[in-house]
This record gives structure tokens, sequence and C-alpha cells, in this order.
């Protein structure tokens, strides 16, 4: 398939977005896996990685980018280009914090989670979630501690491995159904996918472009059903595919804006990325009967799995939901130095009923990615809030869908969330 060029922008824009690129992959040679995707020129990605600049070097080229921004700002611009242009500034901003942080700068957790997303999450003390597990307590029947009575419930609807890639690959298919239904994917687009080990993520979109994507599901630790659903719609559709597809179509082929055709995976588009992801289940699956009508009557046989406490499994998730933000304060405590390793994992276990191999895996995503946690779960309560804030009638599905296209569509920024 033969992709169009990217139409004209206004120029000056233009350069300092190439230069930006360029810095982008210059600081990918000190930090490998700082930029996530590019589908753009590949002349900026070669300049990029063939120059040798140093971390003081690309601080003060971003920071010569951002004063020149600033200038240009202070004329009139149209609404369209201030928008691109403050996009600009904030992930210049953010690109000179992670080289600083490479050269050795020190910041806490929230220092770090703001400097480089945009944002800091809410602080929580562990009495916070008291009542949510006294609440499970009440729900799940029998006797005993309640983590074992939690788990045992959740063992009945655990994925046998060799039915696994069936059951993730009919969920991707349904999410991508219902998706197409209410956002046009472009011409083309497709995925690939694959089971892995030794990851310390659970899913992973890795875009390709030409609107295609390798999904890639961990499968170091079991994979119970609920999850299924996460991952087809947080990595596939509406989640991490859509978004990419539709930043590459609408934003850098169609407007021309090649800042748009990276995805530096610790900048502020992770939590916009991260929060579209976090929600886009409940726009495929926008009432709980409909997810369990889905579950029982597709995925459990597909899995060989009987239905019959699907409905207390899914009350119970439910009600979990207000323990998500147990990672992103054990994550806090832990990296700012206030608690141990065996105390971050014994909290997570009490806390957010882990088994103590889940605690593990989730303390190793922490130590390698830091304060991107945070892009998760607050990531998700700022799209929550937009969604409800824009949308006049939440049953209106139409609005819903046509108002979170522009979220994956458009060049969002953390603040334009708030």
């Amino acid at each position: 398939m033969r992709i169009p060029e990217p139409q004209a922008s206004e120029p000056e824009l233009d350069q300092i977005a190439q230069e930006y690129v360029r810095l982008c992959f210059s600081l990918e040679k000190h930090s490998p896996g700082y930029v996530d995707a590019y589908f753009g020129p590949p002349e900026l990605k070669k300049e990029g990685l063939g120059a040798t600049k140093s971390l003081p070097q690309i601080e003060q080229e971003a920071s010569s980018l951002i004063s020149l921004l600033e200038e240009i700002e202070r004329h009139k611009l149209s609404w369209k280009f201030s928008i691109r242009l403050k996009n600009l500034i904030i992930h210049l901003r953010s690109l000179r914090a992670k080289a600083e942080l490479l050269e050795g700068s020190f910041l806490t957790f929230d220092q770090e989670s703001l400097a480089l997303y945009g944002v800091q999450a809410p602080t929580f003390s562990l009495e916070d979630f008291q009542e949510t597990l006294l609440n499970l307590d009440s729900m799940l029947p029998g006797k005993g501690p309640l983590k074992e009575r939690y788990q045992n419930l959740r063992e009945e609807f655990r994925i046998p491995p060799e039915k696994l890639s069936s059951v993730i690959e009919k969920a991707i298919r349904e999410a991508r159904f219902r998706t197409s239904q209410w956002i046009p994917l472009p011409q083309g687009e497709n995925f690939s996918f694959e089971l892995v080990k030794d990851k310390p993520w659970s899913g992973y979109n890795w875009f390709e472009g030409n609107s295609r994507s390798l999904i890639q599901i961990n499968t170091d630790l079991p994979v119970y059903l609920d999850q299924v659903l996460t991952l087809a719609c947080h990595e596939g559709y509406p989640g991490h595919h859509v978004f990419n597809c539709l930043r590459e179509t609408e934003l850098y082929l169609k407007q021309g804006w090649v800042e748009f055709s990276i995805f530096p995976l610790f900048g502020p588009d992770a939590l916009i990325a991260e929060g579209t992801a976090n929600y886009a289940v409940e726009m495929v699956f926008p009432s709980l009967i409909d997810r369990l009508d889905f579950q029982s009557r597709v995925l459990c046989p597909l899995a060989g799995l009987s239905p019959q406490n699907l409905e207390l499994y899914e009350n119970c998730l439910q009600a979990m939901k207000k323990l998500a933000y147990v990672q992103v304060e054990v994550a806090r405590r832990y990296l700012d130095g206030e608690i141990s390793r065996d105390q971050a994992g014994e909290l997570l276990v009490r806390y957010r009923l882990l088994s103590p191999e889940e605690a593990d895996h989730s303390l190793k995503f922490m130590e390698f990615y830091r304060s991107y946690v945070i892009n998760y779960r607050v990531g998700e309560d700022l799209v929550r809030s937009y969604m409800e804030r824009e949308v006049p009638k939440p049953g209106d599905l139409q609005s819903r869908w046509q108002i979170f296209y522009g979220l994956l569509s458009q060049p969002f920024c953390p603040d334009l969330l708030k």
C-alpha cells in the first residue's frame, strides 16, 4: 500500500518539529527504548542517530527551541497552530527533563512524573483502601483470608495456556469489529499477534507504521478472563493500535506535523495513550451486562470455562477499581526510598490482592519504568472526567464515540484534559 506524502504546514514550526524529532533520536542513543514508535521521514532518524550529542548538548538545544517557540507564541497565531506550538513546547520540556535525569539529576517520584508527563498522582494513605477491602470481604462467600478467597474465585477464570492464543485473538477481533462501527479506521490497517515471555509488562503494542501493529502478550504469569478483554481493547481497539493509526493518518499524513510521527515513551503523549487505552474497554463494552454476555456466550466456551460465578467475579473486579491507586502509592514510596522492596511487595499483596509472583512482576515494572505507572491510573481518570464533561447524555453512544475519536485523533496534551 502506498502511503501519501504529508501535506505542507507552517514552515517555521515544521523546522522546529524536525529538530525535535532529531533530538528524540539523539536521546535514544543515550537511553535505548526512549523512542517507542516512529513512522516519519527516514532521514530525520538517520540524522538524529548519526549526531554525537552529549546530554548537556541535547538539553541546551531543547532549551533553545523552547525559547524560539515562546518567542513565536507572542505573535498572534490561529488556534490550530497555537495548539501545535504548545504541544511542541510541552514535548521539548519533557525531553529536556529526561536528558537531565539521565545526566544524574534527582527528582522525587512526583517531581519526575510532573516533569515528564505533565501531571502528578494524588496521594493516598493505606487506610483509604480499607473500606474497599471490607466491601470485598462481604461480597466473597466462605471463610478464611480475603486474599485466598479472591484468588480461589479468580482461578475459576484462568485461561488454559493451550487456549490462550485463540481466546485473545477472538477478543481482539470483536473489539475491532465494534470499534469499526464508530471510528473510521484507515484502509488496510491490521495487526499481528504473538505470545511472549520474560517481559516486565503484561501486554505491548509495537506500532510499525502504515497502520500496522504487532501486539504481544506476556505469558510469564497466568492470564485471566477479565484480562483478555482488557488487553484486547487496551493494546488493540480502540486503544494503542487505533491511537497510533489515527496519529499517523490524521496528524502526520494529513496535517504534515512531523512531531506526531514519533512517540517518545517517557513523554506527555504516554498519559493520553495509556489513559485512552485504559478507558477503551468501557467504549467497546459500555455496560456490565454487555461484557458479561460476550464473556459467558463466547469467551468462556472457547476457553473451556464455566460462567457460573462470572457475575460475582465481575462485581468484585468493579469494586476493586478503587484499589487501582495502590500500585501508584506503593511505587511512590518504594522509588522515593521510603520503603524496601520486600515491604513494597507485601503492600501489593495485602492491599491490591496480588499473588507474590504478580507483586514481584509489578515491582520489576516500577523499577524499569518508574513514574510511568501514573499514566494508567491518572490518565484513565482524566479521560473519564473529560468524557463525562463533554458527552451530554451518557447513553448517547454516537456522541461518546465522536468525543473519544477526537481524543485519539487530535493533538491533545494533558492540560486540555483537566
